[in-house]
């Protein structure tokens, strides 16, 4: 009797083993499709907000490790500036380049009669400079909360910064900075990225340069596979 409880003992052991083992390599393959992603931003809050909240979405969806996303401490307003931050990023040992994908996220916010918005010059250097280093521009024209629009509505007409809130506050009752943007808008995500993505291909202008236009759909969908 001890004999053959030995021998089911060591049947079970080995097979619990090899339980462990497959868990662990599924582990490991799942790790290995994880994005480890550095993003540095032109807005202090509202694109934080929401690519926060996407995050934490993407990490009950498992799309995503909850460490392997990080926002570059925001310093500058204006594109080469959003470009320094997240070149300048030092952080646990660790610099940009220590992340496989990198993005920054700027508006293309024409210069305004009253003040505010960007030369042309800065916003064109930022988009080449990027692409030279190998870090991906989540671009939108005139603003970010173009990507918020196109979650209700298809627009191709010229808009400004003041006309695209204007929009979302007759729309939703929109409040600048709202942390709960993402979660409003994600039952619509689908429309705003086929809108997007229609925007970019009925733009006869260079990428980046047409308004109303964003690429926000490339980020969203690159990281929610």
């Amino acid at each position: 009797m001890s004999r053959r409880q030995g021998g089911g003992d060591k049947i079970f052991s080995q097979k619990k083993l090899e339980k462990t083992k497959a868990n662990f390599n599924r582990k490991k393959a799942s790790m290995a499709k994880l994005k480890k992603l550095l993003v540095a931003c032109e807005g202090s809050k509202s694109e934080p907000y929401y690519l926060n909240s996407f995050f934490r979405y993407l990490v009950k969806e498992h799309k995503i490790n909850s460490k392997s996303f990080v926002i570059a401490k925001h310093k500058h307003t204006n594109p080469t500036g959003v470009l320094d931050d997240l070149l300048n990023f030092n952080e646990e040992q660790l610099t940009y380049k220590d992340f496989e994908h990198k993005w920054i996220l700027i508006d293309r916010d024409a210069e305004r009669t009253n003040g505010g918005g960007h030369h042309l010059q800065d916003y064109n250097e930022a988009i080449h400079k990027a692409r030279n280093l190998g870090v991906n521009v989540a671009f939108s024209n005139p603003s970010y909360e173009i990507w918020y629009l196109l979650h209700y509505q298809y627009r191709n007409t010229v808009l400004s910064r003041d006309d695209v809130v204007k929009e979302l506050e007759n729309l939703i009752n929109y409040k600048k900075n709202d942390p709960n943007m993402f979660d409003k808008l994600l039952p619509s995500l689908n429309t705003a990225i086929n809108n997007s993505k229609r925007l970019i291909d009925n733009c006869d202008k260079s990428i980046g340069h047409c308004n109303p236009s964003t690429n926000m759909h490339v980020l969203v969908e690159f990281l929610n596979i």
